[in-house]
């Protein structure tokens, strides 16, 4: 790009950033494109944003994801002796706390004229006069996650893998009504045509899949402390949208983010999610293949078995939503399934559930004697209920109970 024309449209351009203290004034006449190793040597505006000084020539897009070491640097945490970070507060990510207060002070009314002549003691009291200690703008909190699983379906429930469909095949084995049989037969001829994994890995395949690592923020707007002038849609889109979207690029920002990035080749991400999951796929293909003609023979299924399958499909919905919502701790605990999830990244089981032996010979034993119960009424503890609810009715989780 020609340097006269970029500093036509820049009047003054610096070496580094606004955040930086030792920022100077340069002149592109002077300052060489790229530095001894082949890299731009990067200007800035007055506002601290980097000036593009050349034009890609190509490029590709890529997947990517967090490093999980390092990214508790972008909130505010501390570590404590396990490696372990607890968040200190919650919101968005500290790189963003600088910008937005100067966009606060940009867009809120200056109310020094309102407390003129206004006794200290009242301004608590007087609910006319705005209170300058609250931004108009406010950050609530940042989210983090890759556009793929998002790309399956345009809504969640809609998710494949979040569906409990193996669950619900064998938990309607017990169904009585003939809405509840149709249910049934429909989920199991439904698994028989494709597992749910199986699903989710036919609709990712192929080149072009969405692999973008999507970061958002979500903001309260208080209006009525923005100045007058400025509480039409289109100046709030000017003074409030623009710059909370163009703030993502600024280096104070950008710079953190990246450092706690790690970039993938493309479609490497969509192995990614196959080999994360794939002990739990092959597990619950190996029960699904011992039971399948059972269930097409119409023989009830043991409980046990129902709710074991439905803590490997929580696990599955973890993998791919990350959200330890769907895990039902109370039992998954006891399974220590949950534990290593969250723990350490991994599953791990108990042989309290599973005879582990059995698994060595392609047999699935469980332990049923040993099953957890609550304390208070002896109840067996569930992973599948709201799945059974949902699929079949309240009253036919609470017969699969007694």
């Amino acid at each position: 790009m020609d340097h006269t024309l970029i500093q036509q449209a820049n009047l003054v351009i610096y070496d580094k950033p606004d955040d930086d203290p030792t920022w100077e004034q340069v002149d592109l006449a002077d300052l060489p494109l790229v530095d001894e190793d082949g890299f731009e040597i990067n200007v800035y505006n007055p506002d601290g944003f980097c000036i593009p000084r050349q034009k890609p020539t190509g490029f590709e897009t890529c997947g990517a994801l967090l490093d999980l070491k390092k990214v508790h640097e972008l909130f505010q945490g501390t570590e404590d002796a396990h490696g372990h970070v607890q968040n200190e507060v919650t919101g968005l990510m500290l790189t963003f706390a600088c910008r937005v207060m100067q966009l606060n002070t940009a867009i809120c009314e200056d109310d020094r004229a309102a407390r003129h002549n206004v006794d200290d003691d009242d301004d608590d009291d007087n609910p006319m006069i705005p209170n300058c200690h609250l931004p108009a703008l406010l950050g609530i909190s940042s989210q983090i996650y890759n556009s793929l699983s998002h790309h399956v379906h345009t809504k969640a429930k809609f998710h494949v893998v979040q569906l409990g469909m193996v669950t619900s095949a064998y938990a309607g084995s017990s169904a009585k009504s003939v809405t509840g049989k149709h249910h049934w037969e429909r989920w199991v001829k439904f698994c028989e045509q494709g597992m749910p994994h199986v699903r989710f890995s036919q609709k990712v395949s192929g080149d072009g899949q969405p692999q973008t690592l999507q970061f958002e923020n979500t903001y309260i707007l208080d209006i009525s402390r923005m100045h007058p002038n400025l509480h039409t849609g289109s100046m709030i889109y000017d003074w409030v949208i623009c710059p909370l979207l163009k703030m993502w690029s600024h280096p104070s920002i950008l710079a953190p983010i990246k450092d706690v990035l790690v970039a993938f080749q493309p479609n490497i991400i969509l192995e990614l999610f196959k080999c994360v999951t794939y002990p739990i796929m092959v597990l619950i293909d190996l029960i699904w293949g011992k039971h399948v003609e059972d269930l097409k023979a119409g023989k009830m299924m043991d409980p046990c078995m129902i709710e074991f399958m439905s803590m490997l499909e929580c696990m599955l919905n973890y993998a791919h939503t990350g959200n330890a919502a769907v895990l039902c701790k109370k039992l998954m605990d006891h399974a220590w399934l949950s534990l290593g999830l969250i723990q350490d990244g991994f599953p791990c089981l108990s042989n309290t559930f599973l005879a582990h032996g059995s698994l060595q010979s392609g047999q699935i034993i469980m332990q049923s004697n040993s099953w957890p119960v609550k304390l208070a009424t002896h109840h067996p503890l569930t992973s599948s209920k709201q799945c059974q609810e949902l699929t079949y009715g309240q009253d036919h989780y609470k017969v699969s109970l007694t």
